[in-house]
């Protein structure tokens, strides 16, 4: 889908993606940092900043940041 195709998506479209990507994001943060930090203040520091990082990315690219995503973590092996 072109960025362009507001008719599409809708208006929405940007917040939808913002809002799904920062909840992601802070839930992603807070569990990292919470093992790496023992100060609360770093953890709601990382916490917000990768929160407003994941946001404005998958904000920006909508689908293609989510697949993105996906396929990083899907790179990882546990």
């Amino acid at each position: 889908m072109e960025q362009h195709d507001d008719y599409v998506a809708g208006p929405h479209h940007y917040w939808f993606q913002f809002v799904g990507g920062f909840i992601f994001g802070a839930g992603f943060a807070a569990y990292v940092s919470f093992r790496l930090f023992e100060s609360g203040v770093i953890v709601l520091l990382v916490t917000v900043a990768t929160a407003l990082l994941f946001g404005f990315y998958c904000g920006r690219w909508g689908e293609r940041a989510w697949r993105s995503i996906s396929d990083w973590f899907h790179s990882w092996r546990f």
